[in-house]
């Protein structure tokens, strides 16, 4: 299954789910992120160490939209429209 792209570039809410090792970038910074770790934490984003336009792989689709999404820095639980694939590669897990 294709996921459909809106406009904004972000997955639609009807749209497809995204696959494990599929690569995305962030097209939006929410107010604080939560690390995908053993003991979660809330952090803002410059402390998550993520920017606009940061590229990730997706970890693991969670649950109500929101996935985990590795990036240089750490692992980070996102919602859905705020990402945006980025062609159809898949990143293989280490």
């Amino acid at each position: 299954m294709r996921a459909r792209v809106g406009a904004s570039g972000a997955f639609s809410q009807r749209g497809g789910r995204m696959t494990v090792g599929q690569p995305v970038e962030l097209v939006d910074i929410p107010p604080f992120v939560k690390t995908f770790e053993a003991h979660p934490c809330l952090l803002s984003p410059s402390a998550a160490g993520i920017q606009l336009g940061a590229v990730g792989a997706v970890v693991k689709v969670l649950p109500v939209g929101d996935v985990a999404v590795r990036f240089t820095s750490r692992s980070l639980i996102v919602a859905e429209k705020l990402l945006r694939p980025l062609g159809d590669q898949v990143i293989p897990s280490s």
